[in-house]
């Protein structure tokens, strides 16, 4: 096969260790070292550091175990993307699917986006209505900026890519380099140098209400695009920090705060308008200048006034919960004295602590496609779920259900169950497990589980479960081998494992080497591992930056949930339970759209739903098909458990409705996408659904209506279950009345 081997593997990974064998050079400095000469240098030594490691009793975010990478699996150092600019030392874990990830990687100018703004180096571009620069620029844009496609109701919108205000120095030139350091979930500290020294740093954190950048001995300049500046006040003095009101090129409101070093004598005078587009500041300047945008005039600068001098560095994730309820915050690093202005997604304004909602300000911002966030004040931003799916389990659920609640299906519904599961277990076992393709291979493994889980827990047929799980167990070891046609390396640049495929050809197996959709490729493998370890815990004990589809993102956090469930790992499951709670509020915020959702623009909302949602644009589409039948498919795919938390009743029915009730739009979906549909119908109408995958259509059925993850046999106890439970929510029909005619007898 002429496979990559990796270099011997004690040998690949460096270790603290090999620093200590030079008796002449010390050991490197590290990331922390270089945070802190920052914070020195910018005379910002006061920050809540004891708040911010604060760890409460309880916290689920532990580590799973300790780091091992197994022997099975390969170690390579050379992949094809290179670490661009990045300065942390090779032993740090980076974040692929990152917010920042686009300033190392290609040319490092696209935009990152912090929501409500969004930074991206100029790099010098000649770009046509692009004002050059080395510095930096910041966008936040209004509704009314954004580029629509044709017609009323727009397929997509776009957040254009604008230059509100630039940060930079009159030192940046084209020698000038970006780099970044301090990589961490939710912060990172990006460089603009020259001559490897460096001029500016941003440190960026998503929420932050300013964009902050620490100079160190530079000139600074702040520009605007387009015609220029329509209007530039002199300074205001607060204290030490001289504040500075302008109007960018679209006449729309900024405030600048100058927040120079203890030890330096600043003139706020200095900071003059030499041209249309520019203000120059004193030379050698050390400190801070943040900007904000202003919408509310003089109430909106009262708030700003008060937080000026304050920036966000990092934030730490921290959560408890117990049954049904968690409790979640991000504890943001606060730098300075003043207090902490940061600002909130809508979802979280949903499930705000309540002790927060006096600290909410009026400020409110667009985003790119989150809609407005909003201003509140506080280092330690808590949210309250109380709907954690912790009875859920694997098979059909409703939230009012406890944990130990079996369905009871019908005799007849049973026979025809079992039937069907015999034909399509003899089926699955005899076809190939699909060889190039994780994605592929993990549907393939999660039918073949999901089909014998069906036979254990709702037929209660052992001996036809014995011969499946065999199989299952052997086709599934050799991927835990890595014996597979692609094995899997652990990527020692980036730290994470990653298909042999994409070595050869880069859009191989869906782009899984270059770390794409990951979270989908990989969840139905945890899966068919949570129901292998359910039907056989002993085989536990053997050794061994777009979203295109919310309903996958669901399914990924549903797989590990059972995986913690089956292993014993209490924190395991309680962070999934969490991830399902946000995912399922997220979803109906962002992506699921009823008719009188206000987050996205009105000329977008009629689609109903967000296809591709980028972080600069939403697109009605999918990656294969502009079918609007296939693009609202693409987010119910897989049917499980958790789709009945996350796709409402009142969702599913007006999308229902709008898009398969009319014009014969149900009959022209074809292949495995119209099970998918009528499986989805059964979180309104389970006795409809049910019926299509008894009868199928006029007495006919197609075995291709089956997608490659899913069977019929799951359908049928999927749509019968959820039509029992829909009786027990107090429909008083009879068992008789519940079921479609013909099957009854």
């Amino acid at each position: 096969m002429g496979e990559y081997q990796g270099p011997d593997r004690r040998k690949s990974v460096t270790t603290l260790e090999s620093y200590k064998t030079s008796d002449s050079k010390p050991p490197p400095r590290t990331w922390r070292d270089r945070r802190s000469d920052l914070l020195t240098s910018l005379g910002r030594t006061t920050f809540t550091a004891a708040k911010f490691n604060e760890i409460p009793p309880g916290d689920i975010f532990v580590p799973i175990q300790a780091d091992e990478i197994l022997p099975q699996i390969p170690i390579g150092n050379h992949h094809p993307v290179p670490r661009t600019g990045i300065e942390d030392d090779d032993l740090r874990t980076l974040h692929t699917n990152s917010f920042y990830a686009d300033v190392f990687l290609d040319g490092q100018h696209q935009p990152i986006w912090l929501h409500p703004y969004a930074v991206w180096w100029g790099k010098g571009r000649q770009d046509l209505n692009i004002f050059p620069t080395w510095g930096m620029n910041i966008v936040q844009a209004d509704e009314g900026d954004f580029h629509y496609g044709p017609g009323d109701v727009s397929k997509v919108f776009i957040s254009p890519h604008k230059q509100s205000l630039i940060l930079s120095a009159a030192e940046l030139d084209p020698q000038t380099t970006l780099t970044t350091d301090n990589h961490l979930p939710f912060s990172v500290n990006i460089n603009l140098k020259v001559q490897n020294e460096p001029k500016i740093t941003f440190p960026v954190v998503q929420g932050i209400a300013f964009i902050t950048a620490g100079y160190r001995n530079a000139m600074p300049t702040i520009q605007t695009g387009g015609k220029g500046y329509t209007d530039f006040s002199k300074a205001v003095m607060l204290g030490r920090t001289a504040k500075y009101r302008v109007k960018d090129y679209e006449n729309r409101d900024w405030l600048i705060y100058v927040n120079p070093v203890s030890t330096m004598t600043y003139d706020s005078a200095r900071f003059i308008k030499i041209d249309s587009n520019t203000l120059l500041g004193p030379p050698a300047f050390r400190g801070t200048i943040q900007v904000a945008r202003n919408p509310l005039g003089a109430k909106g600068e009262a708030i700003y006034d008060r937080a000026a001098g304050t920036f966000a560095s990092e934030a730490r994730l921290t959560a408890v919960a117990h049954d049904t309820k968690a409790m979640y915050s991000f504890n943001y690093k606060k730098v300075g004295k003043s207090p902490l202005l940061m600002f909130a997604l809508p979802h979280h304004i949903q499930s705000l602590d309540p002790d927060l909602r006096p600290q909410m300000t009026d400020i409110r911002l667009r985003t790119s496609t989150k809609g407005f966030r909003t201003a509140i004040w506080t280092d330690k931003l808590t949210c309250l779920e109380t709907n954690l799916p912790s009875t859920m389990s694997f098979g059909p659920w409703a939230p009012s259900m406890s944990a130990n609640v079996k369905i009871r299906y019908p005799p007849d519904v049973l026979a025809f169950i079992s039937a069907t599961a015999e034909r399509d277990l003899r089926r699955t076992m005899n076809e190939p497990i699909p060889p190039d393709s994780y994605y592929y291979a993990g549907k393939s493994f999660a039918r073949f589980a999901n089909i014998l889980w069906v036979i254990k827990d709702v037929l209660g047929n052992d001996t036809l479960l014995s011969a499946g799980l065999a199989k299952l167990q052997k086709e599934l070891g050799k991927y835990i081998d890595n014996q597979q046609r692609y094995p899997l390396y652990y990527d020692d640049s980036w730290k994470g494992i990653v298909s042999f495929a994409g070595f050869r050809d880069p859009l191989a197996d869906h782009g899984n080497t270059y770390y794409n959709d990951h979270h989908f490729h990989f969840s139905y493998f945890v899966y068919t591992a949570a129901v292998i370890g359910y039907l056989d815990p002993r085989w536990l004990e053997q050794d061994g930056k777009d979203q295109e589809s919310s309903s996958e993102d669901g399914f990924a956090s549903y797989a590990i949930k059972m995986w913690g469930k089956v292993i014993g790992d209490a924190n395991m499951e309680k962070r999934a339970n969490l991830m399902l709670a946000v995912q399922a509020r997220s979803f109906n915020t962002y992506i699921y759209l009823l008719h009188n959702s206000d987050i996205h623009p009105g000329r977008y909302t009629p689609n109903g739903l967000a296809g591709i949602l980028f972080e600069n644009k939403i697109d009605y589409t999918t990656w294969f098909t502009d079918d609007p039948a296939i693009i609202h498919a693409a987010h119910m795919i897989p049917l499980n458990p958790s789709s009945i938390l996350t796709r409402p009743h009142h969702f599913v029915q007006e999308e229902w409705d709008t898009v398969y009730s009319h014009g014969g739009a149900i009959d022209n979906v074809q292949d495995g996408w119209k099970g998918v549909v009528y499986a989805n119908l059964a979180l309104i109408d389970p006795r409809q659904s049910f019926k299509f995958f008894r009868d199928g259509i006029d007495g006919y059925w197609d075995e291709r209506w089956i997608d490659g993850g899913a069977s019929r046999t799951w359908y049928l106890v999927w749509a019968a279950g959820l039509s029992e439970l829909d009786t027990r929510k107090g429909s008083v029909a009879s068992s008789k009345d519940r079921w479609p005619s013909g099957l009854r007898r």
